[in-house]
């Protein structure tokens, strides 16, 4: 059977159709008979409408009546205008106050252009909500907070009298207001300003009040209440989106919903003209994409241009969002691929992120290519130069690793073990919580070789015939109070490089050819300062020494028990306590322990000839080397800065580094030809290598200029 309403409201262009209530009464149509009434919501308002058939019926636009009504009966409840009584079915009253509400909220044929997303801030608005928000908020406006009270309020309707609703906490970028809704479409619209409004804490809810009116928040909603005032406390447009994301961002969970709402807000701002908001959706972006991506040069070339804000304001907000040094090291490399001007915001952002270089090489690289605008923007603002500053700018310079033989002074009193422990340490390798102490639990020591078998084939340090080797030798006893520590002069196999081993009376086999003058690995006094100095710390400190290249290598210690096979075993213990690890090895033979590494190591660089596959899960050495890795290289930054400490001089002290393994020898005459950064940057270096010299060589740099330096020379005179 056709329906008939539906043909004639078709017929008249009523348009289409949203939602119908058939009411209990008839209306008189044109020719004199009656029909039952209908009540037709449509997309041109809310018509009553009764229908004979298609083309002979009655149609009534309700909106234009202000003689409207709706009146509650014992029985039923009745539509009432003029003379009509139409009664309304039985359980239908709520639907037809449906329908009444939306057409009055919808009325104005504007299209929906609101942005309403849920958020922490905006709950999900209830139909009647979301048409007055459709209907209210401008072009660009931008919905930030909607938040519904626990009190009532009255709202005053010509339809169905004095009414109580629940009001909304309604906050744009550019007003504010309480805003209640009759079921009918009613509305109570308060504005708020804030110098009027006050906020207090009621119970364990919050309570907004002006002069006109009173939110009182959900108990879950009382914090998101108190910011939301502190939003409205701020100037209306890109300041308040800005907050506003801020919030919403350090609230979030950090779920995929969660950031996109403060990304969007964010991107409001950017309208608005916001650079702040430039460069926070750039973090932002980079934080939701764990760094993976890689930031648009022309988003940020537009963020750089709008040139508003300042560098040391850039680390301000990186700060304020509490973005990760992921999110701000993606940057930094981006404001590094641009040009001169964008150093300052990298620098400030880079020291604000990472104010220790920490172990990873990626880190240390970005430290390294801003290494010479940091120093010679220190030196430009200084009226005075630091003689830091001054040696630090000569050796990144070209042929800035020539060796000298500038004289420093020799310590004359010792270090505390407070000063050793908290202040020569790397900040990361303090404690007994920090990465060190933990491997350090887990790692076997160096064994110590037959004091016997030394006599075969080293020496001991001869004071007169290697003048300087002795002098630096007795700086490093008083500076480290190590007054029983000897050095044996290697030859052969050993005659390049240092080793400590540890014992009653501890000791350093030292390669003959750092002393022969002829060598190529020849040392002068503040080199050998650095290596015998450095190697001091990690006898004083109980360190194995071990370089992660020989790591990557699969370098075997001579017994089971060494620091080599520990680390390459541990990936096939996966699971098993640390407690136990010692026990295991006992347990295998050593040809079984080495035979297992071995395949481990084929395996590992099998995959690394591979083609990388990103979605692929890590391997299962990845994640247990690494952190073994950056152990050991925060192991090996500490001795640098002891040897750095009792050297005095940044050159030697990087000549040094290099000088005590064949493979860096090279890269050594590289840098002298050349200069540092370029070399260790753009180099021909195996990548082991490489990333071994870009933490050592940044860390050292950034100790050589920093207070601790300065405080540990001082205590030394």
């Amino acid at each position: 059977m056709s329906d008939v309403v539906l043909e004639f409201a078709e017929e008249r262009g009523l348009g289409k159709l949203l939602g119908r209530v058939r009411l209990g009464s008839g209306l008189v149509i044109s020719d004199g008979s009656r029909s039952r009434a209908n009540l037709l919501l449509s997309d041109s308002g809310l018509w009553l409408v009764a229908a004979r058939d298609r083309f002979h019926g009655q149609q009534l636009d309700l909106l234009t009546r202000g003689d409207l009504r709706l009146v509650q009966g014992r029985v039923r409840d009745r539509l009432c205008f003029g003379q009509e009584e139409l009664t309304i079915p039985a359980g239908r009253r709520q639907a037809v106050e449906r329908l009444i509400a939306l057409a009055r909220l919808s009325s104005g044929a504007r299209s929906p252009n609101a942005r309403i997303s849920e958020s922490r801030f905006v709950h999900r608005p209830d139909e009647v909500g979301r048409a007055w928000l459709e209907r209210e908020l401008a072009t660009g406006e931008v919905l930030v907070a909607w938040l519904r009270g626990s009190n009532l309020v009255t709202v005053n309707s010509r339809l169905i009298g004095p009414t109580r609703s629940a009001p909304y906490l309604f906050l744009t970028e550019r007003r504010a207001a309480i805003v209640a809704c009759s079921v009918v479409g009613d509305v109570c619209y308060v504005p708020l300003q804030a110098r009027d409004t006050r906020a207090r804490t009621e119970g364990d809810k919050t309570e907004l009040e002006c002069a006109e009116g009173t939110f009182l928040s959900r108990r879950a909603d009382a914090q998101v209440c108190r910011d939301a005032f502190a939003l409205l406390g701020l100037e209306p447009g890109e300041a308040r989106l800005v907050e506003a994301a801020r919030r919403s961002w350090l609230a979030s969970a950090r779920s995929k919903e969660a950031s996109e709402r403060s990304l969007s807000l964010l991107d409001a701002a950017i309208e608005c003209g916001s650079q702040k908001a430039r460069f926070a959706r750039l973090l932002g972006h980079a934080e939701v994409s764990n760094g993976e991506t890689t930031i648009d040069p022309n988003a940020l070339a537009h963020a750089l241009a709008a040139g508003e804000l300042s560098p040391p304001a850039l680390g301000d907000l990186w700060t304020s969002f509490r973005f990760s040094s992921r999110a701000s090291s993606a940057l930094v490399r981006a404001l590094l691929k641009m040009d001169r001007s964008a150093l300052p915001f990298a620098l400030a952002l880079q020291r604000r992120s990472h104010d220790t270089p920490g172990a990873d090489p990626l880190t240390a690289e970005d430290e390294l290519r801003l290494a010479g605008f940091a120093v010679a923007t220190r030196l430009a603002g200084s009226a005075q130069p630091d003689e830091r500053d001054l040696a630090l700018q000569r050796v990144l310079g070209a042929h800035g690793l020539k060796p000298n033989t500038v004289a420093h002074e020799q310590p004359r009193a010792p270090l505390s073990r407070e000063l050793i422990d908290d202040t020569l340490s790397h900040p990361l390798a303090r404690g007994q919580n920090s990465l060190v102490a933990g491997v350090q639990k887990l790692i076997a020591f160096s064994p110590e070789p037959d004091h016997a078998a030394l006599s075969d084939y080293c020496e001991a340090l001869d004071g007169s015939a290697y003048p300087e080797a002795k002098r630096a030798l007795d700086a490093v006893r008083l500076a480290f109070s190590l007054p029983d520590l000897r050095v044996y002069v290697s030859r052969g196999k050993k005659s390049i490089g240092l080793r400590g081993y540890e014992g009653k009376a501890p000791y350093i086999l030292l390669g003959k050819a750092h002393l022969e003058p002829g060598s190529g690995f020849s040392m002068t006094q503040a080199e050998l300062g650095f290596a015998i100095g450095a190697e001091a710390l990690h006898l004083l400190l109980g360190q194995a020494r071990l370089t992660s290249n020989d790591v990557w290598a699969g370098a075997f210690a001579r017994t089971k028990g060494g620091v080599e096979l520990a680390l390459g075993l541990l990936p096939l213990l996966k699971g098993l306590p640390i407690a136990g690890l010692s026990k295991a090895l006992e347990k295998i033979p050593e040809p079984a322990l080495r035979r297992g590494l071995e395949a481990v190591l084929r395996f590992e660089h099998s995959q690394r000839r591979a083609p990388v596959d990103h979605g692929a899960p890590p391997s299962a050495l990845s994640h247990i080397n690494e952190n073994l890795v950056a152990a050991h290289r925060l192991m090996q930054m500490s001795a640098d800065r002891a040897g750095l400490l009792i050297s005095g001089d940044l050159c030697a002290s990087v000549r040094s580094l290099l000088l005590v393994r064949p493979d860096t020898r090279a890269v050594l005459d590289a840098m002298v030809e050349r200069d540092l950064v370029s070399v260790l940057l753009e180099g021909e270096l195996e990548p082991a290598l490489r990333s071994d010299l870009l933490v050592r060589v940044a860390a050292l740099l950034h100790f050589f200029v920093g207070d601790d330096y300065l405080a540990l020379r001082r205590a030394l005179r």
